[in-house]
C-alpha cells in the first residue's frame, strides 16, 4: 500500500530508521493515528497524507 510506505517513510525520518516500533490505531483515507515507541518514550502520532 503506497500510503503505508509514506507514513512508515515519515516515522523514519522523525525517530531514525529502524529505532522506533509502531501499532496503528486507527487509518482512514488520508489521515491515520499511530501509537509510537521509540528512546524509551510511547508517543500519539497524527499524520496526515498531504498530495
Amino acid at each position: 500500500m503506497i500510503q503505508e510506505q509514506r507514513y512508515v517513510d515519515t516515522l523514519n525520518e522523525l525517530y531514525g530508521e529502524g529505532n522506533y516500533e509502531f501499532d496503528y490505531i486507527a487509518q482512514g483515507k488520508d489521515a491515520c493515528l499511530c501509537l509510537v515507541s521509540a528512546h524509551n518514550q510511547f508517543e500519539l502520532v497524527r499524520m496526515f497524507l498531504i498530495a
